[in-house]
C-alpha cells in the first residue's frame, strides 16, 4: 500500500492524506508500479474499504477491475484488515518525524505485522489522481496550498 502522511501546518499533527492499495499483475511482474503495468485501488480513509481496481491497458486506456485479473480475488469493496490499528500505528510513526512533512509510505501488512518498505518524500500524485483529483482530499489540498505546491 502507499499511504501518504502529512503534517498539518496549523496543528502540527500528522494526518493521512490518501491511501492506495497497489497490486502487481502479469504485465508488471514482481513489482506493483502502475506505470509498469500494476494496478491500484483507492482505500477509503474512514473504513479501509477498497474501490474498484484501475490499471492502464497496453494502449494506455484506463481499465476498471472488480477482481484481480490474474488471481481473480476480489478487490472492490474488500476491507483492509485491522485498518484502524494500521492507521494509528502509521500516524504515531509519522508524529515522531514531524520534519518529514509529506511522505508516501510503502507499507506491507502481513497478519498483524506492519512492514515499512520505504518512505518517499513528496511523492508524485499520479497514483491517487488516477482515481480522483487531490482537491477532493480537503486536508491534503490545504497542505498543498499552505506550502505552495499549487
Amino acid at each position: 500500500m502507499r499511504i501518504a502522511t502529512m503534517i498539518d501546518p496549523d496543528t502540527k499533527q500528522p494526518f493521512i492524506a490518501y491511501a492506495v492499495h497497489r497490486f502487481g499483475s502479469q504485465q508488471s511482474g514482481d513489482i506493483d508500479n502502475i506505470s509498469r503495468g500494476g494496478m491500484g485501488a483507492i482505500i477509503n480513509l474512514s473504513d479501509g474499504i477498497l474501490s474498484h481496481g484501475l490499471h492502464f491497458s497496453a494502449t494506455g486506456e484506463k481499465e476498471i477491475c472488480k477482481v484481480h485479473p490474474v488471481s481473480l480475488n476480489p478487490i472492490y469493496n474488500e476491507k483492509i484488515p485491522d485498518w484502524e490499528n494500521l492507521i494509528e500505528r502509521l500516524l504515531e510513526m509519522a508524529g515522531k518525524m514531524p520534519y518529514l512533512k509529506y511522505v508516501g509510505w510503502d507499507i506491507i501488512l502481513s497478519d498483524d505485522e506492519l512492514f515499512v518498505l520505504e518512505g518517499n518524500v513528496s511523492p508524485h500524485l499520479d497514483l491517487v489522481q488516477m482515481f480522483k483529483p487531490v482537491k477532493e482530499f480537503p486536508e491534503a489540498w490545504n497542505f498543498f496550498k499552505h506550502y505552495k505546491y499549487i
